[in-house]
């Protein structure tokens, strides 16, 4: 397997909503008309059964995957992100494991999982992505991105052809290094001040900061996991809706992966 990095260049950002479920497909609908205004086509990272998702009118579910469909048929790439999104308590589980569910508020669904319980949770999500009437994943993407070096073999022995990890993209014959900016959930001074990273990372307003990251960007290729907390309430909004246009006017946006 070859490590590539892009070349260095003007280097658009690669965007992804994440944690796009039955229960939160209504925030995600606006959020990619909005991209897509701007220019961006998001990968979207659906959950395919959240928790308390089951409980849901039929209906949603129904309106969830017809909507699913339009965007496949559009061009987005639907990739799937765990399968309930909350790591079972009572699974097998290494010490690194346990850490970093304990880190991630119980939402390292495949961390630190030995390999029968990997692929059995796995099989189950793909199951479940299957259900939704969406055609095959285009990757799939661990929550929180933590999961055991067995899950790029798990994934590849079922035709899924993408693993995305914290630091890398992972193909059959191919690992390309790349960042995640995604934005701390906990309070709100931690939000704005990995806001301010995240608009000086990739849409810096001095010239001289901006040709540096443009550097930066080609070399380690960030890409922008956007969450339902980024768009909680007004203040989160706008300010997220300022660096997307600030994304718009500066790098761009690239196709994902």
């Amino acid at each position: 397997m070859r490590n590539e990095r892009p070349k260095i260049g003007k280097a658009g950002v690669p965007v992804a909503l994440h944690d796009v479920s039955v229960l939160t497909f209504g925030w995600a609908e606006g959020l990619v008309a909005e991209l897509r205004s701007l220019g961006a086509s998001p990968a979207l990272m659906v959950v395919p059964a959240p928790e308390g998702g089951e409980e849901g009118p039929a209906e949603r579910r129904a309106a969830f995957s017809a909507w699913l469909r339009e965007c496949a048929a559009a061009g987005l790439p639907l990739f799937c992100h765990g399968w309930t999104h909350r790591a079972d308590p009572g699974a097998p589980r290494s010490s690194a494991g346990r850490v970093q569910n304990r880190l991630n508020a119980g939402e390292a669904e495949f961390a630190g999982l030995p390999e029968e319980a990997l692929a059995d949770r796995l099989d189950r999500a793909l199951e479940a992505f299957a259900e939704l009437g969406c055609g095959a994943p285009a990757g799939f993407v661990p929550p929180t991105w933590f999961a055991p070096r067995a899950l790029e073999k798990l994934l590849f022995a079922r035709g899924i052809g993408l693993c995305e990890r914290r630091l890398r993209i992972s193909r059959p014959a191919m690992r390309l290094s790349s960042f995640p900016i995604s934005l701390f959930g906990g309070s709100r001074a931690a939000w704005e001040l990995s806001a301010s990273c995240a608009e000086l990372a990739l849409a810096p307003r001095a010239p001289f900061l901006a040709a540096f990251f443009a550097l930066a960007r080609a070399a380690a290729r960030p890409r922008l996991a956007l969450h339902p907390v980024d768009f909680a309430d007004e203040g989160r909004r706008a300010r997220m809706e300022t660096l997307l246009r600030r994304v718009a006017e500066g790098p761009g946006f690239a196709p994902y992966f």
